[in-house]
C-alpha cells in the first residue's frame, strides 16, 4: 500500500481513522514500533506489550 499526503495528514489531524492493515505497513515501512506511531515514544516492555508487539509483527497483510 502506498500511503498518500493527505491520507497521512487526515489520519494525523484526526479527521479520519487508521486500519490495523495500514498501521501494520507503515511501521513496517518506517521500521518503527507501533507504540512510537501511537504513543510518540516506545512504552516500557511488559508481557501484555510484548504479546501484541508479536501478533503485529505477524500479521499478515495481504490477508483480506
Amino acid at each position: 500500500m502506498v500511503f498518500q499526503l493527505r491520507q497521512l495528514s487526515d489520519i494525523e489531524l484526526g479527521h479520519t481513522s487508521m486500519s490495523v492493515k495500514s498501521l501494520v505497513q507503515l511501521v513496517d515501512v518506517l521500521n518503527v514500533s507501533s507504540d512510537f506511531i501511537l504513543f510518540g515514544q516506545e512504552i516500557e516492555n511488559n508481557e501484555m506489550h510484548q504479546f501484541v508487539s508479536d501478533l503485529l509483527k505477524h500479521y499478515d497483510v495481504k490477508k483480506k
